[in-house]
């Protein structure tokens, strides 16, 4: 009986699993559906007359991020233009009284992330756009526009709402832009259109590979790090990246993780930057001295924050070798050990590709 029972049991438990599984499959085409702001206002200052997609997506789609349902269940939830979003670009960008203001987009990026946290929630939107001006039956290319517009959203608001929100601001803000290019106010102020590149054709996101030793007078360790990173639209910009560490003590070897890491970056010149890194690292550790001392278990947990102010040979916009020199105040825990503060220097190397 109590076999039987326990078999009934598993079949339910494998028939609920399955039903789950197969919502959480319909589920996956969950589309949240926004409007371009007003597309038929004919209102604009300019015409965008002519638009190119080159994104390898959906030609409606902007966003994707996770949902839970029946707050287990990870659905992932997309997030769409109405119309394709070069024909919603268009509509939006349209307006027949006016004359001489025509101008081609090519969309080389254009996604929005949805990111939340426990004291932050934003949306963030990416994009890279080349522009052009048509005149007559010529064209002329201008440069790339790169944006990194970000809202905070509010726990009252419904989503479709705060991604209308964020792209209301973003046109407001590429209309501006296109207007103060075309009168070549970029030119008198190059610090605020530095994410206006004239004559520049647009780059893709960089993957970056790095190496980083640090080490100081009684520990030396090496990070590796692994990410991708969007092109500069601005001088001062953030970074949340995972790195792998290991650090070698006096009495310990570790290997530890952090998840999001955060960079804080300043662009100083062309071709320097500074970044100022902070991490939160758990991992464990493996004792020298296990022969001689017996370690409980709860020894083998380490726990490591570090802050890293470094000056990188970083050319912008440029893929390449990347190297870099900087300070690192150092902190460890292990359990039931006294807490250790230290001071070391910093070597990093990296490919930008």
């Amino acid at each position: 009986m109590a076999k039987c029972l326990h078999l009934c049991f598993v079949l339910m438990l494998f028939f609920f699993i399955g039903i789950a599984n197969l919502q959480a499959q319909k589920w996956v085409a969950d589309t949240i559906v926004v409007d371009f702001g007003n597309e038929y206002r004919n209102t604009a200052s300019f015409n965008l007359f002519e638009i190119i997609d080159s994104r390898k997506v959906d030609p409606s789609f902007i966003s994707v991020y996770e949902q839970k349902k029946w707050l287990f269940f990870p659905v992932d939830q997309i997030v769409k233009t109405r119309l394709p979003l070069t024909q919603s670009l268009r509509n939006y960008y349209s307006n027949d009284t006016v004359s001489n203001m025509n101008f081609a987009a090519h969309l080389h990026a254009f996604y929005i992330r949805n990111l939340s946290s426990l004291t932050n929630r934003q949306l963030i939107l990416y994009s890279s756009i080349e522009l052009s001006k048509i005149i007559n039956a010529d064209t002329t290319f201008l440069g790339t526009l790169y944006y990194s517009h970000s809202i905070n959203q509010k726990k009252k608001t419904a989503v479709v709402q705060n991604y209308n929100l964020l792209l209301d601001e973003w046109s407001s803000r590429f209309t501006s832009d296109v207007l103060s290019v075309d009168q070549y106010v970029d030119q008198l102020m190059l610090d605020n259109f530095y994410h206006f590149r004239r004559g520049k054709h647009a780059v893709e996101k960089n993957l970056y590979v790095k190496t980083e030793l640090f080490g100081g007078l009684s520990f030396w360790g090496l990070d590796a790090e692994i990410w991708f990173s969007e092109p500069e639209s601005k001088h001062s910009f953030n970074r949340g990246i995972g790195i792998m560490r290991y650090v070698n003590q006096p009495d310990f070897h570790a290997i530890a993780y952090g998840s999001n890491v955060k960079t804080w970056n300043y662009r100083l010149t062309k071709n320097w930057l500074f970044t100022n890194k902070m991490g939160l690292f758990i991992g464990i550790n493996n004792w020298k001295d296990v022969k001689t001392i017996d370690h409980k278990f709860e020894e083998i947990l380490f726990f490591n924050c570090s802050f890293t102010q470094s000056i990188n040979f970083n050319t912008i916009d440029q893929s390449g070798f990347i190297f870099g020199l900087g300070v690192m105040e150092y902190a460890h825990y292990v359990i039931y050990h006294r807490p250790a503060i230290k001071l070391g220097l910093t070597l990093n190397v990296a490919y930008k590709f």
